[in-house]
């Protein structure tokens, strides 16, 4: 993982050649990006949707923001698993697309 610090964005937290599965703004609040998320997990993808309140797989939305003081011990599991699942994807050579 690489992480980037911006004007608007305190941390993004980047897969390696990809963008970020999520950023934490300077706002207080992080933001979830879906189409990274159904680009590169798919095993993790129900536990974080679940913890986050919303279906990430069905989202039209381009981001999900929610209050950092909402990021609970099992959602942070549940991101860990999802970046090791993006990681371990793209050493596979899976571009992390339906099917693999």
């Amino acid at each position: 993982l690489s992480t980037y610090v911006g004007k608007d964005v305190n941390l993004t937290l980047n897969v390696p050649n990809e963008s970020a599965l999520m950023s934490i703004l300077t706002n207080g609040s992080v933001r979830f990006w879906p189409i990274i998320f159904r680009k590169l997990v798919n095993y993790s993808l129900p536990a974080v949707s679940e913890l986050l309140g919303e279906d990430i797989a069905s989202s039209q939305r381009s981001f999900i923001q929610r209050a950092l003081s909402r990021i609970t011990p099992e959602l942070l599991d549940a991101l860990t698993a999802a970046y090791q699942e993006a990681k371990d994807r793209l050493a596979d050579g899976g571009d992390g697309g339906a099917g693999g």
